[in-house]
């Protein structure tokens, strides 16, 4: 169903919680059950929901020691993971996690590094944390982030200092020049999803969207010892 990665999780947390066998085995059993799904009838699931829900997966893998727990089940999920991150629809999941910076590139950014992280690949983790690192407006990391047309303008707020740089948060003081208000902090590709730029704002769940793939990134990162993961020139706190 729609919330097996989340029963996924929970029950993997409930396990390792509990040191109950029988958690355990209901989470491999959960990771294992879903190998294959992403080419359920009648046409493949679309990659941006594949990314929405991986990480989930990956992380409970993680929690009960898949590999620990049976070493063919640990292999079998070792050797699913990668594919799905170069697996096709419309776009790829590493497409997504470089090329789009709101909440479905988020998403494939925190799944795409799960992966990683859980695989021990070092030098994609590095180039997880320039995209990454770049989505919090740093120039000097990364800038490949393409403006999708969908959605209303007006939103983005450059940096005073790289007008050709676009946070996706907006900077500190940000002000936008419409509203003539700071809107610093805003996650300026979810605004553009609730609608024309007004004040105060139309309310849209995007954002809470979007921070749920941003703040997995960043804590991942910051498990993989890059404790400089905060908005350089975004939001005041670091995340």
């Amino acid at each position: 169903g729609m919330t097996h990665d989340v029963t996924t999780l929970a029950v993997a947390l409930v396990a390792v919680r509990l040191n109950d066998a029988a958690y355990r085995k209901k989470a491999a059993d959960a990771l294992m059950s879903v190998i294959g799904t992403e080419f359920s009838p009648p046409t493949t699931v679309p990659v941006a929901d594949i990314g929405r829900n991986l990480v989930s997966y990956v992380i409970a893998a993680d929690l009960v020691d898949l590999d620990g727990y049976d070493a063919a089940m640990g292999q079998r999920f070792r050797t699913w993971l990668p594919t799905l991150l170069t697996m096709r629809t419309t776009y790829t999941m590493e497409e997504l996690a470089d090329q789009r910076a709101s909440n479905v590139g988020m998403f494939s950014q925190a799944s795409r590094l799960a992966v990683h992280r859980y695989l021990g690949d070092t030098a994609r983790i590095a180039h997880d944390a320039r995209v990454f690192k770049g989505w919090l407006g740093d120039p000097t990391a990364y800038r490949g982030f393409v403006m999708p047309s969908d959605g209303a303008g007006g939103w983005p707020v450059p940096l005073p200092s790289d007008p050709t740089m676009i946070p996706w948060i907006a900077p500190v003081g940000g002000i936008n020049t419409i509203l003539n208000r700071n809107i610093d902090g805003a996650l300026v590709e979810e605004m553009k999803r609730g609608g024309a730029i007004s004040w105060p704002p139309v309310p849209t769940n995007y954002p809470w969207a979007g921070y749920s793939g941003v703040i997995v990134t960043a804590e991942l990162l910051y498990r993989a010892g890059y404790t400089d993961v905060r908005p350089r020139y975004g939001a005041t706190a670091t995340i």
